[in-house]
């Protein structure tokens, strides 16, 4: 079996990122600051405010300011799942701003953040050994393999392991530090991946190993019988030495109209202390269910079966499904 050292593993995947996915990539190793204040930061400022001014042209300069200092503002007081979810939050509805219109009446409007209806608006960068401190200290520095930003904040965490290691190992010990040393990073994350290149696991960023799953479907395989199993995309990744499951990922979740997709509508917060991520299963049924239901007519009001098992997250399937109908159709 050819061995896949880590290293190539994230050279392979840079490259997959910015010629299959069309990102940018910025390498930070070296402790560079690549937009950064100080190291202590996560977020890309320069890229954040030119954005900023880009998507939201009929807004003053001061609130534009005031949106990049409600972004990253310290909220390490807070617990991870409430600060992740309180910047969420404003990255998905749009920071709140109020200005003067300059003839007296004061109008309340919201930063637009990322223009989720159109990907191509947005920029995508995929950045390589970022290093970040501690918040508190100076003496601890912790560096993720790869980091997908979309304008300039880091949505999608991506850990890299050897190909003779377990994927847990990158669970175990790398998440576990990355926590415990450098939360803010934590307070943008949509996703983690975790990869050895031949087995992908995706989560939350605080979720427990059990939740993590594996992201190798790109459409139905109902209407795909051709489509591969996990076990049959590990077993051709161990015999070929190929990348598999992470270019699966990376194409079912890391295209850019699936990944704002995916943030927009399968995100979930459940009583403020756990955060709920779609598995593969959960956003494959509930946008081919959306799909049917935008192609309803003549389908004597069937709109096809949502197949479940046991245990496998109903609750949450109609949670994604009614708050997606919400947000993206008109009508009753």
């Amino acid at each position: 079996m050819a061995f896949l050292h880590e290293s190539h593993i994230e050279e392979a995947d840079i490259q997959f990122f910015e010629l299959v996915l069309g990102y940018q990539h910025i390498n930070a190793w070296e402790k560079k600051l690549v937009g950064r204040d100080s190291l202590k930061e996560v977020v890309l400022k320069d890229i954040l405010r030119n954005k900023l001014v880009d998507l939201n042209p009929q807004l003053p300069e001061h609130c534009i300011q005031h949106a990049i200092e409600e972004l990253t503002k310290s909220r390490f007081s807070m617990t991870p799942t409430l600060a992740n979810k309180e910047v969420y939050e404003l990255i998905r509805g749009g920071v709140p701003v109020t200005y003067d219109d300059g003839q007296g009446k004061e109008v309340h409007d919201y930063v637009t953040v990322i223009d989720l209806q159109a990907p191509e608006r947005n920029d995508f960068h995929v950045v390589s050994q970022l290093s970040i401190e501690y918040l508190r200290t100076d003496n601890i520095t912790r560096r993720p393999d790869l980091l997908l930003y979309v304008n300039g904040l880091p949505l999608v965490m991506i850990e890299l392991k050897n190909a003779t290691e377990k994927v847990k190992v990158g669970y175990d010990k790398n998440l576990k530090d990355y926590q415990r040393d450098i939360p803010q990073l934590f307070w943008y994350n949509c996703l983690v991946a975790i990869s050895n290149g031949i087995q992908t696991k995706v989560g939350a960023f605080n979720a427990d190993w059990g939740h993590f799953f594996s992201w190798v479907k790109q459409e139905d395989t109902s209407a795909n019988p051709h489509q591969q199993t996990l076990a049959e995309v590990e077993a051709q990744g161990r015999s070929s030495g190929k990348r598999l499951s992470l270019e699966l990922f990376g194409k079912g979740l890391c295209h850019k109209t699936a990944m704002l997709d995916y943030f927009e509508n399968f995100v979930l917060y459940h009583k403020n202390k756990a955060k709920i991520i779609a598995k593969n299963h959960q956003y494959l049924g509930v946008n081919n269910a959306i799909h049917s239901l935008q192609n309803r007519e003549g389908k004597k009001g069937k709109l096809g079966v949502f197949w479940h098992t046991q245990g496998s997250g109903k609750s949450y399937s109609m949670i994604f499904f009614s708050n997606k109908i919400q947000r993206k159709l008109s009508g009753n």
